[in-house]
């Protein structure tokens, strides 16, 4: 994925700077863009956008992610952009950040829900798979707490409770999870890396790691129980949120896939259940895959792959036992 600053946008020239990164995490200048709304579609307005779909071949993965671009008017652009929902969805999210904490969000990140073209109980049997990530994305605006290891976590969506955390206490539930449950998640799988690079680091290593709270809003757009794996979504959220708050936004004390696997061994630790739907979150350019191994390959410019919903809704305490099943006869079938 791409990590964009939006700090070093200046409006009057209407450039963008593009860096290369880990999860989406945009840096917002509040201070020069008081209607997020209006600064980003004038940002569209002279850039062109460039909507990439990637399907790693390898690990058969397929991505989207947008890039803003320093260059010349683009009319599809901006229609691109109103298609995903990003403006409206950024500028309301900010919006509730205010008028809960009375101050302005210094991060937001983006984290992609997911659907399965090809591939299922096979990614933890060593076999290749195809998920594709999808517009539908959870948002997290944040500010970091620099003299508290407290966090804070709101929604907008009143049927999901506020809750307090810090990071030297906190317990998750293994029964009837919560939202809360799955983002605490993240942030424990993130605590795992932090702890060990803090414990193996030198004094004089260039990377910092501090524990640092931080208060966050939560906007989601992902359908629910659709099968669109939206608490990996809100895992993987909560873990970039991590580690921008500790000091490595960029990804610099550890990869974005290990990090994706650390995710993955936390949200599944009673499940048997391979990485697929955490590293389509995190990962976008090459890497490894037994090992990880990500090879981008362009799909045809008219192709389009229609979703449809059956009218089920998928519940994970009805899925899990039929889950373990299917985990069960796979390693019977390989004997």
């Amino acid at each position: 994925m791409l990590t964009v600053n939006l700090s070093s946008v200046n409006v009057e020239q209407r450039t963008v700077s593009v860096i290369a990164g880990g999860a989406v995490i945009a840096l917002i200048n509040a201070h020069r863009a008081k209607n997020i709304q209006e600064s980003v579609v004038r940002y569209i307005e002279g850039s062109v956008l460039f909507y990439c779909n990637i399907i790693c071949a390898s690990y058969h993965t397929v991505m989207h992610f947008y890039a803003l671009c320093k260059m010349r008017r683009c009319s599809e652009s901006l229609e691109m952009m109103e298609s995903t929902n990003d403006v409206s969805q950024f500028s309301e999210l900010l919006q509730a950040f205010r008028d809960r904490y009375n101050c302005e969000a210094e991060y937001v990140v983006k984290s992609p829900g997911r659907i399965n073209i090809i591939g299922e109980h096979i990614d933890y049997s060593g076999y290749p798979v195809l998920p594709m990530a999808v517009d539908e994305c959870i948002y997290a605006a944040f500010s970091v707490n620099q003299n508290s290891e407290e966090i804070t976590v709101c929604n907008t969506d009143p049927k999901y409770e506020p809750f307090e955390a810090l990071y030297s206490y906190f317990i998750t539930s293994c029964k009837n999870l919560s939202w809360k449950d799955y983002f605490l998640t993240g942030v424990v799988a993130a605590m795992d890396h932090i702890e060990e690079y803090q414990y193996k680091a030198s004094e004089d290593a260039e990377v910092k790691l501090t524990f640092k709270g931080f208060k966050a809003m939560i906007s989601n757009k992902l359908p629910e129980r659709r099968g669109f794996a939206i608490s990996t979504a809100l895992v993987c959220c909560a873990a970039a949120c991590t580690m921008v708050a500790v000091g490595d936004g960029n990804f610099r004390t550890i990869t974005k896939e290990n990090l994706a696997e650390l995710c993955s061994q936390y949200e599944n630790a009673d499940l048997v259940r391979g990485p697929m739907d955490n590293l389509i979150c995190f990962t976008a350019r090459q890497g490894a895959f037994n090992p990880l191994r990500l090879d981008d390959v362009t799909l045809p410019p008219n192709a389009r792959f229609l979703v449809f919903h059956c009218g089920l809704q998928s519940t994970k305490n009805a899925m899990f036992p039929l889950f373990r099943k299917r985990v069960t006869e796979c390693r019977l079938a390989t004997k």
